[in-house]
């Protein structure tokens, strides 16, 4: 629940942010740059949200001053990551942010076999993650298989998962 309340909570800020430039999320090197520009535009406070239970990503909550806030989000302090170059106008159903894949590469994927382990690129024990929708929404999806080191997202009845509907992208990865 935890992880579900704070994705949902970087979406709204996200929204939100697109909402003041033309539609555009915010863009950087890393996810954590990108996610830093939400702190920097004031539409969050804090890093809580940036981390969940048994993440390897702990924020320390120290963002810094205005107007930079350098100290927020440094390296090993975000749990997130985020596909690249998707705006507001995009499907509803695209996949904005998701917890951090084992490899940055498209479509994402997820160590199985650290299920429920503070590493990166875990699942839960659940063999789930949980992703936040360019609608809003936000769900644990459930993976194709429950081990192995290399575990993409469950597909659907036209034989594709949630990634591989909105076609090639770019993962905005998290610092380590």
């Amino acid at each position: 629940m935890q992880a579900s309340s704070n994705c949902r909570q970087i979406l709204i800020s996200l929204m939100a942010y697109a909402g003041d430039h033309n539609g555009h999320y915010p863009e950087g090197k890393t996810a954590n740059d990108a996610f830093r520009e939400l702190i920097k535009a004031e539409l969050m406070d804090d890093e809580r949200a940036f981390t969940v239970s048994l993440s390897p990503y702990e924020p320390d909550n120290d963002i810094g001053e205005a107007p930079d806030f350098e100290q927020a989000l440094e390296p090993g302090e975000n749990h997130w990551a985020m596909t690249r170059g998707l705006t507001d106008e995009a499907s509803g159903n695209a996949p904005l942010i998701f917890e951090n894949p084992a490899h940055a590469s498209w479509p994402p994927v997820w160590n199985a076999n650290l299920a429920g382990k503070k590493e990166p690129g875990r699942t839960w024990k659940s063999g789930k993650i949980v992703v936040g929708r360019n609608d809003g929404s936000v769900a644990a999806e459930p993976l194709s298989s429950d081990s192995g080191p290399a575990v993409s997202l469950k597909k659907d009845s036209t034989g594709k998962n949630l990634f591989e509907h909105i076609g090639p992208h770019e993962i905005v990865d998290v610092a380590k």
